[in-house]
């Protein structure tokens, strides 16, 4: 009898702590750093059903890039009961202390997919969140990277005006000689008919 009496509040703590979180948000974060060419990877598993997730994935780059990820719900059927299933899976970009998405993903069967979107040096953030729907809970994977010769597109150049002035004086000088050489010419011509004899 001694041994039920000891291991009945830990049997008791341990269904309270998995009731808890079955009906608590489960929050996470993960500090990427600087966010390169080759893909990083992260997985995810909840061993629980009907548990609200929210991961947070920090990251930064040092130069503009072109970024992509996507977030592939690891989705496992054994007839039709579903053992690990995330539903209202979304993927979110943040800046780094922003609370409006900069792009969200479109979904496409399990995966969630941002393509390409053009960001500028700093820290930003992806958010992944979803709900367990699988008896066995969910579980997911992320991947992402940036394109660092994907820059954002160049600003237009316009001559300053030092550049325009030299061009202008450049024209006039090529005017200048084109029209004293055509007078040259003409002075030519009037000179010879005053050479020939009368007839």
């Amino acid at each position: 009898m001694p041994f039920h009496v000891r291991t009945l509040p830990l049997a008791v703590a341990w269904v309270i702590a998995l009731s808890a979180s079955a009906f608590s948000p489960l929050a996470s974060a993960t500090d990427l750093g600087e966010l390169g060419t080759t893909p990083t990877l992260q997985q995810l598993h909840i061993a629980a059903s009907d548990v609200t997730f929210s991961s947070s994935y920090f990251f930064s780059l040092s130069l503009a890039s072109s970024v992509s990820a996507q977030a592939t719900n690891l989705a496992w059927l054994v007839g039709p009961q579903a053992v690990f299933d995330i539903g209202d899976f979304t993927l979110s970009l943040y800046g780094d202390a922003n609370t409006t998405p900069l792009a969200v993903a479109t979904q496409t069967g399990n995966n969630l997919r941002l393509d390409e979107v053009l960001l500028s040096a700093g820290h930003y953030r992806f958010d992944v969140q979803g709900v367990t729907s699988g008896t066995g809970g969910g579980a997911y994977a992320l991947a992402a990277m940036a394109t660092l010769s994907a820059l954002e597109p160049p600003m237009p150049s316009v001559a300053e005006p030092s550049t325009l002035a030299l061009l202008g004086c450049g024209s006039l000088v090529v005017a200048a000689v084109a029209r004293r050489r055509r007078s040259g010419r003409d002075t030519a011509f009037a000179i010879h008919p005053a050479t020939q004899s009368p007839t």
